[in-house]
């Protein structure tokens, strides 16, 4: 496994973007958060929804080690202004929970344009973790590819 880690999930492509971005820059291992029954776009809006409000947590097809990482990257998109069902999931991933420990967790989030408490929602899922200053990237289909690029570099050198 890469010293540097991205996990992310993505449902329309934008987190993903960004998500490569980042393992690009920092040479990164990417993992794809996937659930065991996915999401569509309008299942996001429906039964995401509803996940949300009963906090249900979705089942994931895949499993973390993270043991021989050191830095983790890990983002979403912004649902409903807080952290999305599939990331919530890594709650109950153990072994995630058992490797973040003295890891530099450093989060991202995707958003049309109000990422509300989706960066303390996520710090308050994993408390045990060290968290570094976040960084939320609005509407990200409007960036020409070499200015996100540049933007996610200056976010990088910054942590």
């Amino acid at each position: 496994m890469a010293k540097t880690v991205v996990i992310y999930y993505s449902l329309g492509g934008c987190t993903k973007k960004v998500a490569e971005i980042i393992s690009e820059l920092t040479k990164g291992e990417m993992i794809e958060i996937e659930m065991e029954d996915p999401y569509t776009k309008v299942g996001a809006y429906t039964r995401g929804s509803f996940d949300l409000l009963k906090k249900r947590l979705p089942m994931l097809k895949n499993f973390f080690d993270l043991k021989d990482a050191e830095t983790v990257y890990i983002g979403g998109p912004v649902w409903f202004y807080t952290v999305p069902p599939p990331l919530r999931s890594l709650v109950a991933v153990d072994s995630f929970i058992d490797s973040i420990y003295g890891k530099k967790l450093i989060p991202f989030c995707t958003d049309g344009g109000n990422k509300g408490k989706y960066f303390e929602d996520l710090e308050d899922l994993f408390p045990e973790a060290d968290f570094k200053p976040g960084k939320e990237f609005k509407h990200i289909r409007k960036y020409k590819p070499e200015d996100l690029k540049a933007e996610i570099e200056a976010w990088i050198k910054n942590n």
